[in-house]
């Protein structure tokens, strides 16, 4: 007979669930789904690239300057961490054209990337980019960062028509990811959590996960002697 199981969800992000030794005794649990949202970080130059060429853009491994005005005028506040004197220099560099100014992608001491740019009358390079916080170039880089963590783990994507990404697990579970670093999850086997957190690990840092109602769904069957 079936029978229908709830609990509190209080297992921490990948965490193993504690009532799993009782579910392997009584047959097959699925983990339907969750939602969690990211917080997107720049790791995957390889990514980067490709949503570069997607926007018309040059990503420039190792050029350790950005275009820009040339010095700060005090008009807008200098990035935090930063000082004057850091303004200009980069780990690599994104350029448009000989006309617009560059984005700066700023090592960090976690091994992620900042971008730092001059947006001021930079129509073109804002354009391209999607925005003043480069919203569209950042959705690129998600769904490409996304897409070669799956190919590596040798799983199957497929580009949907609302420019999401979906991917296939083996064992039939399935990840939509969003441009704004959302990954909705459904139908794991087991240890789902743990199969999801490769993709959201791969595009940021996960900052909160939303269980659905169906999150555990008990399919164990027991057979009375």
């Amino acid at each position: 007979m079936k029978r229908k199981f709830s609990c509190g969800r209080t297992c921490g992000f990948q965490q193993l669930c504690r009532f799993q030794p009782i579910f392997r005794a009584l047959g097959r649990t699925r983990v339907i789904s969750h939602v969690t949202k990211v917080d997107i970080e720049i790791r995957d130059l390889d990514a980067m690239k490709a949503a570069c060429e997607k926007r018309g853009l040059q990503l420039r491994r190792d050029q350790k300057t950005y275009r820009w005005w040339g010095h700060s005028v005090g008009d807008y506040p200098i990035p935090a961490g930063m000082t004057a004197a850091d303004l200009g220099k980069c780990s690599h560099a994104i350029h448009l054209n000989d006309a617009s100014y560059e984005i700066g992608l700023v090592a960090q001491t976690d091994g992620s990337y900042r971008m730092v740019y001059d947006f001021y009358g930079q129509a073109n390079l804002l354009a391209a980019v999607g925005g003043q916080k480069c919203d569209g170039l950042v959705g690129d880089y998600t769904i490409e960062a996304a897409r070669n963590a799956a190919m590596a783990q040798g799983w199957m994507t497929q580009d949907n028509s609302d420019s999401t990404l979906t991917i296939f697990h083996p064992d039939g579970g399935s990840m939509t990811v969003n441009r704004d670093g959302t990954v909705d999850s459904n139908g794991f086997i087991g240890s789902g959590c743990s199969v999801a957190g490769i993709i959201e690990n791969a595009i940021g840092k996960p900052r909160e996960t939303a269980y659905k109602p169906e999150y555990f769904a008990d399919r164990a069957k027991i057979r009375q002697s």
